[in-house]
């Protein structure tokens, strides 16, 4: 399977382990956010299952619609550059998750939310569940991504609160209703009445914070820095600390020329089929 990006693990035990990744191939990490920006994520994680799909036909206007929201002009805010940069950013952590959970866990025990659908959406940046072997609850992973110059600064002003709300039993709802809405469509009602009591408890989640790093956090003491405390936001087992880490130099440039490349692989799209 020719896949956009490489997981490079790094263990940072007890503290955190970083599930991070490099772009291998940019252009291809294009074309599939494309893809996700239209809604085909079902096709996108057949790819990555190394099973090839049936690519649904797309509308003009579902593209130029796609195109509308990428495209910025040359004097936008940084609102709108942060939340155009924010959502591409999101497909990535969401393709990287799947490719390590594929390289994990076979398939029918992964359940995933799929990416939001328009920049600056609230809600779960990323939910997953994994069952174990007997198809019962094995982790139930709640991911924050952010793209920033400051990792840091983003990771305990927006993160680091986030997951303490969760840790506290503040919007517990949103995590029973994600779990059942992913699993339920395909169950005949054993699995979710086997895990409905589990899904509230705090033992199976575990936390993911999906980010741009700096090139000082490249080795595992740069890693520390950059999540430190995170063990006091989340407490308990190292496991329940996960992390999603890439390097890519100048973040907002970078950012640009991957919403190009995503632009240009939209409107081949639409040549294609006039």
């Amino acid at each position: 399977m020719s896949c956009p990006i490489r997981i490079v693990e790094l263990d940072c035990s007890p503290l955190v382990v970083d599930y991070g990744y490099e772009v291998t191939d940019k252009d291809l990490l294009a074309q599939w956010i494309a893809d996700l920006c239209l809604g085909h994520y079902r096709q996108i994680r057949k790819i990555i299952e190394q099973i090839e799909p049936k690519m649904p036909a797309t509308e003009d206007d579902a593209i130029d619609d796609i195109v509308s929201k990428l495209t910025l002009s040359d004097d936008a805010d940084n609102r709108s550059v942060y939340r155009r940069d924010g959502w591409l950013f999101q497909m990535m952590s969401w393709i990287a998750l799947n490719v390590d959970l594929h390289e994990k866990f076979n398939k029918e025990k992964i359940f995933m939310a799929p990416p939001h659908t328009a920049p600056g959406q609230h809600g779960l940046d990323g939910l997953a569940v994994v069952l174990d072997d007997k198809k019962l609850l094995g982790s139930i992973i709640i991911t924050e991504d952010k793209c920033s110059e400051k990792p840091r600064n983003i990771m305990t002003s927006q993160i680091f609160p986030e997951f303490v709300k969760f840790e506290k039993g503040v919007c517990k709802n949103r995590i029973v209703t994600g779990v059942t809405s992913l699993i339920e469509p395909v169950d005949d009602g054993d699995v979710i009445d086997a895990v409905q009591d589990d899904i509230a408890k705090k033992d199976y989640r575990k936390y993911r914070i999906g980010i741009t790093r700096l090139n000082e956090h490249a080795d595992a003491e740069g890693r520390k820095k950059l999540f430190a405390d995170y063990d006091r936001k989340v407490k308990g087992d190292g496991k329940r600390r996960r992390a999603s880490s890439v390097y890519v130099g100048d973040v907002r440039p970078w950012m640009a020329d991957l919403a190009a490349k995503v632009i240009a692989n939209l409107n081949s799209k639409k040549r294609a089929h006039v």
